[in-house]
């Protein structure tokens, strides 16, 4: 069989120029969000815990700490908002 012969590297200058200027404005959005305190989103993760004997236990530890940041969460916004008034 004969063997393929390899791609060039080479690319459009348009859109080398493209990428760049979308790489400069995601750059520039991450520091604007820095700038402003904020995180980069992000997906939350879906705990997976594997059978075992402790499993239900594990469960209800978080479930109790999401419950006690919700609650948390829940009094820093009150907290901020007589702060506004």
């Amino acid at each position: 069989m004969v063997k393929l012969k390899k791609g060039t590297k080479r690319q459009e200058l348009a859109r080398k120029y493209n990428i760049q200027r979308m790489v400069s404005a995601h750059k520039k959005k991450l520091r604007r969000m820095a700038k402003k305190g904020l995180k980069a989103p992000t997906k939350a993760k879906i705990p997976e815990i594997p059978n075992c004997i402790f499993k239900k236990d594990i469960l209800s530890n978080l479930k109790r700490t999401k419950e006690i940041n919700d609650r948390k969460k829940e009094l820093q916004k009150v907290n901020k908002q007589k702060l506004q008034e």
